[in-house]
């Protein structure tokens, strides 16, 4: 005697292949959009970071700011050295050579 069967043999058949075809159809479908997905979003953030650290070129105020920077620092250092030089000149009543700077002073300290 035969087990019973709620359904028809072909319809099981049936049924399988479907599943299987619908899950193949799914995980084609998913990876394709997945991975424009992921694609769109690496080129996003690409561009938003570029976006962001772009400086572009400077404008004529921060030229002229960065320009009289320079001219500070280069004024300051030019009065640093006009400093240096007037001190020099007025601690000697004239303007020879002190003796330690002599280059036969160096021969004659020498250690034999």
């Amino acid at each position: 005697m035969t087990t019973p069967n709620l359904t028809e043999p072909g319809v099981k058949y049936w049924m399988k292949q479907t599943l299987n075809e619908c899950r193949t159809f799914k995980d084609s479908n998913i990876n394709y959009f997945y991975n424009i997905g992921l694609t769109v979003m690496l080129v996003s953030c690409i561009i938003i970071f570029l976006v962001f650290n772009y400086k572009g070129n400077i404008t004529q105020s921060e030229m002229d700011e960065r320009n009289r920077i320079k001219q500070e620092y280069i004024v300051s250092k030019l009065q640093q050295v006009s400093l240096v030089k007037k001190q020099r000149s007025t601690t000697m009543l004239t303007d020879l050579p002190t003796w330690d700077n002599h280059p036969e002073l160096a021969v004659l300290n020498r250690k034999v």
